[in-house]
């Protein structure tokens, strides 16, 4: 992203970082959190939280390949 005018761009830092195996589909909540479909099953990382938290395990999946945070937060799954 480029600056406005007479502003200078300020180095990108990494804060942290997360490995994640495989990840098939990402989606972004309004509260910020970042949903991640990796290895059959979704989990949630927070801008707080320093591991992943899963919140729907691989078992209640039957081959997702799709994922969406609608704007109260519900996680919606596309299933072959």
């Amino acid at each position: 992203i480029d600056p406005a005018p007479g502003q200078s761009k300020a180095p990108a830092r990494v804060l942290d970082a997360l490995t994640i195996t495989a990840p098939r589909a990402v989606a972004v909540g309004a509260t910020g959190a970042v949903h991640v479909l990796t290895e059959g099953r979704i989990v949630r990382l927070s801008r707080t939280a320093r591991t992943p938290v899963e919140v729907v395990p691989a078992s209640a999946l039957s081959h997702p390949h799709r994922i969406d945070v609608d704007a109260t937060g519900r996680i919606v799954v596309a299933e072959n």
